[in-house]
């Protein structure tokens, strides 16, 4: 794709979480850790299969914090993630938020931590990796515009143009605010 595509332009971000079944007992990032510790290879963790954000970000996770979970991969990605927390066969996942919110609004499942810079507006209370001391762990999700490597830039630029249009658009904001999506 480096070689082949020129980009054009991130179309949407999609926050990811780090989040619990609702009988696990960790509330927060440091107790995630500590239940690991006492646990060592008991957890489970879910993934949409080897090789995903979830995957990647919660090898990430294991290195920086010397702990050691159980990897189940899953190939329906979130909906086989979302089940899999609820009733407890796995124990934590990096998720997105699109797919967990109402999950997490009827208690069936709980976020432990945001992984965007900031807070999510959905769930201000629930701080975020980095306010966790864990800067640079865990990924969102984008969507992006390529062309051909060939493409004039005249017409990359166009194109740029007009979709940075339509995404500036008040209406369109708010349609993937409600979908939990960010423009950037």
């Amino acid at each position: 794709p480096s070689r082949d595509l020129v980009g054009i332009t991130k179309l949407v971000e999609i926050p990811h979480i780090l989040a619990v079944s609702p009988s696990f007992p960790a509330k927060n990032v440091a107790e995630a850790i500590e239940q690991a510790r006492r646990n060592p290879g008991k957890l489970n963790y879910a993934s949409a299969s080897l090789g995903s954000y979830p995957h990647l970000d919660m090898m990430k996770f294991l290195k920086a914090t010397g702990t050691d979970m159980t990897h189940v991969p899953y190939k329906g990605g979130a909906g086989q993630m979302i089940p899999s927390l609820i009733t407890n066969e796995t124990q934590i996942a990096f998720i997105n938020l699109s797919s967990t919110i109402e999950h997490i609004k009827a208690g069936k499942i709980r976020a432990i931590a945001a992984v965007p810079s900031s807070r999510l507006p959905e769930l201000p209370s629930v701080a975020t990796m980095a306010e966790q001391g864990y800067a640079g762990i865990g990924t969102n999700a984008w969507q992006g515009m390529f062309a051909p490597v060939a493409t004039p830039k005249p017409i990359v630029d166009k194109l740029y143009g007009a979709v940075a249009a339509i995404l500036s658009k008040p209406e369109m904001r708010d349609m993937l605010a409600r979908q939990m999506l960010t423009v950037t």
